[in-house]
């Protein structure tokens, strides 16, 4: 009985550690796109880092459906420069989610799985 409690949660603590979101965000500058700003989520994708975010992530509330890749949502959204829009270029830096006090609608549209904060986030370039 013993034995099979061990080997039950060491399977449990495995499966835990093997989520989307394990990947080791970038400490350096990155450059992004805006994709898509909700009242439930902030959705960028990372252009000159490839291994941040999710591959293959569709805009569910575009009727076009285009796929995405290197996409993740941003959780600390309200600290975020308010003149920022869909469409623009950023730059910023990537650190690991953090609990953060930013309130968000309870809509669902469908946003990547990946979540991080963001922190230096400019429209200029990083020096």
């Amino acid at each position: 009985m013993k034995q099979t409690m061990l080997a039950v949660i060491a399977m449990a603590f495995v499966f835990v550690q093997c989520g989307v979101n394990k990947k080791q965000p970038a400490q350096s500058c990155v450059q992004g796109k805006i994709l898509r700003i909700s009242c439930a989520s902030y959705v960028v994708q990372a252009l000159n880092v490839d291994t941040l975010g999710e591959n293959g992530w569709k805009n569910q509330l575009d009727s076009a459906a285009q796929s995405f890749d290197h996409v993740f949502d941003v959780t600390n959204k309200c600290k975020l420069p308010a003149d920022l829009k869909a469409g623009d270029t950023i730059y910023f830096t990537v650190h690991p989610t953090q609990p953060s006090d930013c309130v968000s609608c309870m809509m669902f549209d469908a946003p990547p799985a990946v979540k991080y904060d963001l922190q230096n986030v400019s429209k200029e370039p990083c020096k």
